[in-house]
Formats: structure tokens, C-alpha cells, sequence
């Protein structure tokens, strides 16, 4: 099932709409876990919750594939909004948050280097760069 699975998202991957299709799927699927918030002190920016982040860190098999657990990879993606000036490091109400922008970055350029594996080891026909 999950090769069948692996088969038929390879395949929704060759283009930049269709990887913004599959983000998006994505990410409502891991925002039913637990909804957006958002906060005054943070304007328009919206974060996902550590659980909505950590189904991820399961569906996608961070630990699995890539040895990252999943503290590391929260804070990896805290810090990210943080660089970015999303949030702020002295912010206590945000120590169980990410930025929604962030995550959404995370989830483009995995799936931009799952579609160059997948081309990389003949899986797939490269279509040119994905942009």
C-alpha cells in the first residue's frame, strides 16, 4: 500500500502547481489534528500547534528516514521563524508553536527533494527543474 501510495503522489509532483496542490493537502490534513492559532503580539502570523507538527514528524518518518527526533526537528523549526522574525526566542505564549510559513517552506522543499530523489534514482522522468 505504501509503494501504491509513493507511486501515485511521484506523479502529482512534476510541476510547482501541482507540489503547491499537495502542500496544501497536506497541510489541511495536519491542521484537522489541531487548528491554526494565531496571537496579538504576532500581527497576521499564523502557527501550527507541537501536535499538528508532530503528526507530521510522523507521517512524513522524519525519525524513520532521516534520524531526527522530533524535539530537534520542533526546535529546528522554530528557530527557522524566529531568523525570519516571525516570532520572537523571549515569547513564553509561543514555545509550543511553529509559523505556518515555516512549515509550509518545510513541506515545499521536502517534497522538491523526495520528486529529485525519485528522479535521481530513475523512479521518475526528470521534467525539467521544478521551480
Amino acid at each position: 500500500m505504501r509503494g501504491f501510495c509513493t507511486t501515485i503522489l511521484l506523479g502529482d509532483l512534476d510541476s510547482t502547481a501541482a507540489q503547491e496542490r499537495v502542500v496544501q493537502w497536506l497541510l489541511s490534513l495536519f491542521v484537522a489534528v489541531s487548528p491554526c492559532e494565531t496571537f496579538v503580539s504576532c500581527g497576521d502570523t499564523v502557527f501550527l500547534s507541537r501536535d499538528c507538527i508532530q503528526a507530521a514528524h510522523r507521517l512524513l518518518s522524519i525519525y524513520e528516514n532521516y534520524d531526527i527526533d522530533f524535539q530537534a526537528y520542533f526546535d529546528t523549526l522554530q528557530r527557522a521563524g524566529e531568523e525570519m522574525g516571525l516570532m520572537s526566542v523571549d515569547a513564553e505564549e509561543l514555545d509550543e508553536y511553529v509559523p505556518l510559513l515555516v512549515f509550509k517552506g518545510f513541506l515545499r522543499d521536502f517534497l522538491q527533494g523526495f520528486h529529485q530523489l525519485a528522479c535521481d534514482i530513475g523512479l521518475q522522468e526528470e521534467t525539467g527543474p521544478v521551480k
